[in-house]
């Protein structure tokens, strides 16, 4: 007879002036998970971030992210650690380790991150940040992002000496899990990266991701779909 496994989410939060900070718990009560873990107490993410506004215009944002890895040990990353210069009312210029904008329209869209991962960020086709320089601009209801980073992801050191451009464009809402309304974009982005292997040495390749999505949030419904494409990606 299969075991029956009951799982809770529990999320904490604290908040004090400029420092928030949220909590993934679990409690597996009967028998062994899917995924081989025994029952007990499991916690799963933390996250600890502090904001600061330096000057006018000018913001600072700190944010570690502790992470359950196999049920070992926690380990801490550092995921945020970045200037926000405010240029003109809607341009923004962004330096340090910041979130990337390949899925993060699409993962507010989803609105779930504590259940499962995004389309993109599950197949790992991106990371959610990397340190490098960012620029956004604003104009109603359309946005545009560049950023130009390692490509290594938050939780590497840059491995070579090829960096990675990321553009999204974005027409519509960009908050669908708080706001109601509509998107519509795309993203894409291009790095270049040394193959592995003695065979294969001093050669590279050039990955490229490139993808659409939509999504729709009103009348107590939240719908949304996206379609990606990517070649060389070395996964």
């Amino acid at each position: 007879m299969k075991n029956i496994i009951i799982i809770f989410t529990i999320i904490s939060g604290v908040f004090a002036e400029g420092i928030s900070g949220v909590s993934y718990f679990r409690f597996a009560p009967m028998g062994t998970t899917a995924d081989g873990e025994d029952h007990g107490f499991y916690m799963d993410r933390v996250y600890l971030t502090y904001k600061k506004n330096v000057a006018e215009g000018v913001s600072f944002k700190f944010q570690s992210d502790i992470q359950n890895k196999n049920d070992e040990a926690l380990y801490m990353y550092i995921k945020n650690a970045k200037m926000d210069y405010n240029l003109t009312d809607n341009t923004k210029f962004t330096v340090g380790l910041q979130g990337m904008n390949m899925f993060n329209t699409q993962e507010k869209t989803w609105g779930n991150r504590f259940l499962s991962k995004s389309a993109m960020d599950r197949n790992k086709w991106s990371a959610s940040a990397d340190l490098g320089l960012g620029i956004s601009q604003g104009l109603g209801p359309i946005a545009l992002s560049v950023l130009y980073t390692n490509g290594e992801g938050y939780k590497k050191n840059a491995a070579d000496d090829n960096e990675k451009l990321s553009v999204q464009a974005l027409y519509g809402e960009k908050r669908l899990d708080k706001n109601d309304g509509f998107n519509v974009g795309g993203v894409f982005s291009t790095l270049t990266y040394t193959l592995d292997g003695e065979e294969m040495e001093d050669e590279e390749a050039t990955a490229t991701v490139m993808g659409v999505f939509a999504g729709f949030s009103g009348s107590g419904a939240r719908v949304g779909v996206e379609y990606n494409m990517g070649t060389d990606l070395d996964l």
